[in-house]
């Protein structure tokens, strides 16, 4: 898709088709191709087809501990992991038993997590999981061993992590890791120093828009983007270590609709989305920094459910899945809105019978019926690929009676009813694969 198409259709999945919840927090797909979806009530992962709803039973220490899923992750043993903001700590799924273990606060045992409070998860290469939580500081738990390390804000120490509000932990292509805070800006981990340095919004221009960062990204360049809940998006240099700043200004339509983002995601086609607060979905044009603006039209099925976008994600198949807080998901996949071209090759079967294209008609088993100019009918199955031609012999009397097709009808009875532009019109029974012909002077085997 070009970033100038600002005429894309997405398809809506909501309570309708199963989700458990339109309130979408989080988005993963597994390594086993699952679709992982985080809800205000319930876990849900979905197969393409259906969705497994996990929520949590009382009674059983085995389900899940809490129904409010703020953030997912999956660690290098395809465990998945997920973090809930509002107590029900960190739960790991195994995919063999399809039970859940919890890791909850214990104020007695300081080797376990500081808080029940998580507002991001994340797997490191290592399968250690890195926990960014609400109130207590930065987690790391090295899952061999159950212990927990934390990382505290110390204002007596300036290399200790700037707040104790972590709302994103992010892992770059070097092996860097991000923290965003809540209200003190973004954090870099220095793994060899075992220290942070921070970058807070002082006002310089080469500075940092905001200090609530709640998303980050980082686009093939190495650039990082962060979206913030009160200065927009930023784009981060780490060369230079400089910010660029793009904010909502009301004089200007193409400028970025809000500056609460809150989430920022990098496409493989290397497009930027931003999910905003009540200022819907938008695309980055690279080539003039402009922003596309995709927000929901009353009435239009086909725009964006909800102007409240939290959460991004590009499966594998390049379909592109957005979260939302009241309408459910939006996915769009870019293929369905390629053209695709179907020609007359004499030297292939795939192909039409002729260039010179009068009829199309879709029936109602699927496959499409082409009338051509002299080429007689095509019937295209498209989930096949295959293409059948039929065309007038003389000598057999079950085939069509022209080559020349002006139009192409179904009954309710599913029979197609083709006319021709010079011997009348014929019927196709598709049992025996062969034409009836009608013509007004009798000269066929039925007569009008």
């Amino acid at each position: 898709m070009s970033a100038q198409n600002q005429n894309i259709k997405f398809e809506h999945i909501t309570t309708d088709q199963g989700l458990s919840s339109n309130t979408v927090f989080c988005l993963l797909q597994d390594s086993r191709g699952f679709l992982w979806i985080g809800t205000y009530d319930g876990l849900n992962k979905y197969d393409g087809y259906k969705f497994t709803v996990y929520k949590n039973q009382p009674g059983d220490p085995f389900s899940i501990s809490n129904n409010m899923i703020g953030d997912l992750c999956e660690d290098k043993l395809g465990n998945i992991w997920t973090g809930s903001t509002w107590g029900g700590g960190l739960n790991k799924f195994d995919y063999a038993s399809e039970k859940f273990i919890r890791y909850l606060n214990d104020p007695e045992n300081s080797s376990g997590i500081n808080s029940n409070l998580i507002r991001s998860v994340l797997a490191d290469s290592s399968g250690n999981i890195w926990i960014g939580t609400e109130d207590a500081g930065l987690d790391y738990l090295d899952v061999n061993t159950g212990i927990v390390k934390h990382y505290i804000h110390n204002e007596n120490n300036p290399y200790s992590i700037s707040s104790n509000m972590i709302y994103k932990v992010f892992l770059d292509s070097k092996n860097n890791l991000w923290i965003g805070t809540g209200d003190n800006g973004l954090n870099k981990y220095l793994k060899v120093r075992d220290q942070f340095i921070s970058f807070k919004a002082n006002g310089d221009e080469g500075s940092i828009g905001g200090n609530r960062i709640v998303s980050i990204s980082e686009d093939p360049f190495g650039f990082l983007w962060i979206g913030t809940e009160d200065g927009g998006l930023n784009k981060f240099d780490p060369y230079t270590n400089k910010f660029e700043k793009f904010i909502r200004d009301p004089k200007n339509s193409n400028s970025l609709s809000d500056n609460r983002v809150y989430v920022v995601d990098n496409d493989s086609k290397n497009l930027i989305w931003i999910g905003t607060d009540y200022g819907g979905l938008n695309l980055f044009d690279w080539s003039n920094k402009k922003f596309i603006h995709f927000q929901k039209k009353f009435g239009d099925p086909g725009s964006i459910s909800d102007d409240l976008v939290y959460s991004i994600l590009e499966d594998r198949s390049g379909i592109l899945w957005f979260g939302t807080w009241s309408g459910g998901i939006n996915k769009y996949d870019r293929e369905k809105e390629k053209f695709i071209t179907y020609s007359y090759n004499p030297n292939s079967p795939f192909s039409l019978s002729s260039n010179g294209v009068f009829a199309i008609h879709k029936d109602k088993f699927g496959d499409v019926w082409v009338g051509t100019e002299t080429g007689g009918l095509t019937r295209i199955n498209e989930k096949k690929n295959e293409f059948t031609w039929y065309q007038h012999n003389p000598d057999d009397p079950g085939t069509i009676s022209s080559d020349v097709i002006y139009s192409i009808t179904e009954d309710k009875d599913g029979t197609l009813w083709i006319g021709t532009g010079n011997a009348g019109i014929c019927s196709f029974d598709r049992q025996k694969n062969k034409f009836k012909r009608f013509a007004t002077n009798g000269e066929y085997q039925n007569s009008m």
